[in-house]
């Protein structure tokens, strides 16, 4: 499943814990599912972020971060 599909049944367990009227066994349920859509998006993220590099003029190979001037500057 990909991040934004995942997200997406998330946001959908969180809506029913916030709004329904549930039994503590169907709200444990649901939070038990929640984290592990939580614990699914961060290795995705993980996985992007070990991905996403910049190549230097040097050739060393730095970590993208956002903001980061043209210049290579990494904050």
């Amino acid at each position: 499943m990909s991040f934004s599909e995942n997200m997406s049944r998330l946001e959908d367990v969180v809506t029913q814990l916030e709004n329904e009227s549930l039994s503590l066994d169907d709200a444990v349920c649901l939070f038990e599912k929640g984290v592990g859509l939580v614990d699914e998006c961060e290795r995705y993220l993980d996985t992007a972020r070990q991905k996403i590099s910049l190549l230097t003029p040097e050739g060393k190979r730095v970590p993208f971060v956002s903001g980061a001037r043209e210049t290579g500057e990494t904050l």
